[in-house]
């Protein structure tokens, strides 16, 4: 009988013994996924789901004339937002090549190509290049309702290559926005509210 107490005693101390040292010693959080992205396609479905993850941008497929065509019914929508990021979910997205994106009319209007309502970070040393077609929307590469950070060198470049008009966007903030890094290119850097920065 006592050493069955003795026993119990003994494992019990082991039990608490491993909750103090788990609570020291606490387990990271398991990585969000990571998905590596080739085209288009890829990057917007990677940036849409609801799932927290790590998207890298190595290569890029591109068109005969260096860039993707967005094509509305397809790409997008009239007036609506190539790509939404869903409240909720963080993503990570590294640019290491060029990432070029032009409107291929001038009636099918694009409003902005990234609509951020998560948690957003973008890195890498390479670049995110939009073209806009409409006068009227926010014209931003990001419109950002929710989280954004820009922690690395990449360069968002909004000017317009497609139509004489100048308008473009880098970054549309409506939200929390942390930027300590990156080369802005466009009619406006970044907009905060409707009042240009840097």
């Amino acid at each position: 009988m006592k050493r069955n107490l003795a026993k119990k005693r003994l494992i019990a101390a082991f039990v608490v013994a491993l909750m103090l040292l788990s609570s020291i010693y606490a387990v990271p959080a398991i990585a969000a996924d990571t998905v590596r992205v080739t085209n288009f396609t890829e990057l917007k479905a990677a940036l849409q789901s609801e799932t927290d993850s790590k998207i890298i941008v190595d290569s890029f497929e591109v068109n005969e004339r260096g860039y993707h065509p967005l094509h509305c019914g397809t790409d997008y929508y009239k007036g609506q937002a190539a790509i939404y990021i869903p409240e909720g979910v963080k993503k990570e997205l590294v640019l290491n090549t060029d990432v070029e994106c032009r409107i291929t009319g001038d009636v099918d209007l694009l409003y902005t190509f990234i609509q951020n309502s998560g948690d957003l970070t973008v890195r890498g040393t390479g670049s995110l290049r939009v073209s806009f077609n409409a006068s009227l929307y926010p014209n931003a590469i990001i419109l950002n309702f929710g989280s954004l950070t820009v922690d690395g060198p990449v360069t968002f470049d909004a000017t317009q290559k497609v139509f004489s008009e100048t308008y473009g966007y880098c970054i549309f903030n409506l939200g929390a926005m942390d930027i300590s890094d990156g080369t802005y290119i466009g009619y406006k850097g970044i907009a905060a509210g409707g009042a240009c920065a840097a």
